[in-house]
């Protein structure tokens, strides 16, 4: 039936599994396609849950995600920064490529350094040709990156479902962090993050709101389109 509707057709699978199932590498390769450094962390969180980017992470260890990630980057001769997402399926324990960026740096690569991997540091050192510095191999310290308001969101649609206690919540937040906005010192892009996520939901309640003028009067869009 399906095959009518397109020449080329893409079937994709949902892979067991809650946020941290999710397993990242974060990583740099020299000009002879080496890994010089490399840095293995997985999600906690995600918002929007389940299929969003990373509200909290910590690192961890996993040999056969950095084994499978590094055998790709090598095998095309990648250089430069690179990150490759994997997911286990908790049915099968085997784990799926899920998203590979390369060229730059990731949203959550600051995690790398927080657990005393200086992977950018790497780069630099190798582009311009300093000693690379010794801090490049994971030690395994328990840093956390955490993006506050997302996590927050995040927490709480699991606890509105049942899924988190406040608790549960808290003792995720212990440990080492480093954090994607917040900071005491230059406090102001978390506190524009957080007033532009409460004017976008006002923005979107008014739109909802909307009323649409015709010949029989005021009526809502939305019992209109119904």
């Amino acid at each position: 039936q399906v095959c009518q509707w397109a020449d080329i057709l893409m079937i994709q699978e949902w892979i067991e599994g809650g946020d941290d199932s999710l397993y990242s590498l974060n990583c740099y390769f020299s000009k002879d396609s080496q890994p010089l450094a490399t840095f293995i962390a997985k999600k906690i969180r995600q918002w929007p849950i389940e299929t969003g980017v990373s509200a909290l992470g910590v690192e961890c260890r996993n040999d056969e995600v950095l084994e499978a990630s590094v055998r790709l980057f090598k095998h095309v001769n990648y250089q430069g920064l690179g990150y490759m997402e994997m997911k286990r399926d908790t049915r099968t324990g085997k784990h799926y490529m899920i998203e590979p960026n390369i060229g730059r740096p990731t949203g959550r690569s600051a995690i790398s350094e927080a657990g005393g991997v200086e992977l950018l540091y790497t780069k630099y050192c190798e582009m311009t040709g300093l000693p690379l510095p010794e801090k490049r191999v994971q030690t395994y310290q328990g840093a956390k990156w955490i993006y506050l308001r997302r996590d927050l969101q995040a927490a709480y649609a699991y606890w509105k479902r049942g899924d988190l206690t406040f608790r549960e919540w808290l003792k995720s937040m212990r440990g080492k962090k480093y954090y994607a906005l917040f900071s005491w010192t230059d406090p102001m892009p978390f506190i524009e993050d957080i007033l532009v996520t409460f004017w976008k939901k006002g923005v979107k309640k008014e739109e909802r709101g909307k009323v649409q003028v015709g010949e029989s009067g005021t009526v809502p869009m939305e019992k209109k389109a119904g």
